[in-house]
């Protein structure tokens, strides 16, 4: 991840200028949970990530998280739910955390 590069730009982007570093740093935590499961062997680790979408969208609903963190969020599970197997999927989701750090690390850059 570079600076100017699209991670760098996404946390620019509208809406996420709007979104707070609690909001951030609640699903932020939420993926690490997920990341602590995978890593202890627990076949639960997926499920849990499930689980963040609807927590975010509802968020969303209640005006917590703009649209753009929302899709971020739904579409990086989604992404990392189409590994053929656990290996593949454990595999995308440590591209998904890796993205995930890096927006929270430009959030925290341009607050």
């Amino acid at each position: 991840m570079r600076d100017g590069g699209f991670v760098d730009k996404y946390a620019q982007a509208e809406g996420m200028k709007d979104l707070k570093p609690s909001q951030m740093r609640k699903f932020f935590d939420e993926v690490r949970s997920c990341e602590k499961a995978l890593k202890d062997g627990k076949d639960d680790w997926d499920a849990r990530l499930w689980q963040i979408v609807p927590l975010v969208k509802f968020s969303s609903g209640r005006g917590l998280c703009p649209k753009i963190f929302v899709d971020f969020i739904s579409r990086g599970v989604e992404k990392v739910m189409q590994g053929k197997d656990k290996q593949e999927k454990a595999a995308r989701f440590g591209v998904f955390l890796k993205i995930f750090e890096a927006i929270v690390a430009y959030q925290t850059y341009y607050k």
